[in-house]
C-alpha cells in the first residue's frame, strides 16, 4: 500500500485505485488459485504487474466514466446535491443555517446578494446560477486537505462510490464470469462422477472455497449494494459538510 502510495495521490488511490482493484481482483485471484505456475515467482511477478497495468488503465478511466455518471445523476436529481440543499424549498437544512450561509456568501463574494424565499420562487434558474457560483466559491476555497480534513474524507467517500457505481455492471459481469468459471473448474475437480455430499464439499481445498465465496460475496454486492441511493447519500453528505465550510472559512 505504501508503494501504492508513492504511485497515486490520496484521492486517486482510495477513490479511483480502490474501484479498479474490486475489477482486476476476481480474475487475478483465479488465476493465482486455480494456474500453479502463476503461484512461482515468476508467474506471481507476472501475474501482478498484468493485474497493476490493467488497474491503472481503469483507474484512469474511473475519473471519465464518473464524472459522465455524475452528470446523469445530477440532471436527474434536479442538480448538484450542494446547490439543492441551498434551495428553500429544501428542508434538509433548517432555514436559520441556509440564511446563515447566505450571510456569510454575501460577504464573502464581491457580487453575491442573499437570496430570499421569495426571489428564489420567483426567479428558481437565477438562484439556482447565483448557488453554482458560490459552490464554486466553497471548492476553491477548502483545497487545503489538513484544515478541511472532514471535506476532503466525504468527498474521497463520494468520489468511491460514484466511480464503484460508474463501473457496477462491469465489475458484476467479471465476477459472475470469474464465479462460474471457477465453479466449473471445482467441479470438474472434485465433484465430477461423484455423488455430491458435504463430505465431497469439504474436500475442497480451503483456497478454492475461500475464492467461491469472495467471487459470489463480490457479485452479490455489485448487483444490489452499489445502486443509485447509496451515490446519492454519500453526495448529499459531502454536499452537507461543504456547505458546513460557510462556519468554518475565515
Amino acid at each position: 500500500m505504501e508503494s501504492l502510495a508513492k504511485l497515486f495521490d490520496t484521492y486517486s488511490l482510495r477513490a479511483r485505485v480502490k474501484p479498479a482493484a474490486f475489477i482486476v481482483l476476481p480474475i487475478a485471484l483465479s488465476i493465482i488459485t486455480f494456474y500453479e505456475p502463476a503461484r512461482s515467482a515468476g508467474g506471481a511477478l507476472i501475474t501482478f504487474l498484468t493485474s497493476f497495468g490493467v488497474m491503472s488503465y481503469t483507474a484512469n478511466q474511473m475519473s471519465t466514466r464518473g464524472n459522465i455518471v455524475q452528470k446523469k445523476l445530477f440532471n436527474k436529481w434536479g442538480g448538484s446535491p450542494s446547490t439543492l440543499l441551498l434551495r428553500y424549498r429544501n428542508d434538509e437544512i433548517d432555514v436559520n443555517t441556509k440564511q446563515r450561509y447566505q450571510n456569510f456568501l454575501s460577504k464573502h463574494i464581491s457580487d453575491y446578494e442573499v437570496i430570499t424565499p421569495d426571489e428564489e420562487a420567483a426567479e428558481p434558474v437565477i438562484a439556482d446560477k447565483k448557488y453554482d457560483s458560490a459552490i464554486r466559491y466553497l471548492l476553491e476555497h477548502t483545497r487545503d486537505k489538513q484544515k478541511y480534513n472532514l471535506i476532503f474524507g466525504e468527498l474521497i467517500t463520494y468520489g468511491y462510490s460514484r466511480n464503484t457505481y460508474a463501473f457496477k455492471w462491469l465489475s458484476a459481469i467479471i465476477s459472475a464470469s470469474s464465479l462460474i468459471v471457477s465453479s466449473l473448474i471445482i467441479y470438474m475437480t472434485h465433484m465430477v462422477d461423484k455423488v455430491i455430499n458435504l463430505k465431497i464439499i469439504f474436500t475442497i481445498p480451503f483456497e478454492q472455497t475461500a475464492l467461491f465465496v469472495f467471487l459470489l460475496l463480490l457479485m452479490l454486492n455489485s448487483l444490489f449494494f452499489v445502486n443509485e441511493n447509496w451515490v446519492k447519500i454519500r453526495a448529499f453528505a459531502y454536499g452537507r459538510r461543504l456547505l458546513a465550510a460557510c462556519d468554518k472559512i475565515n
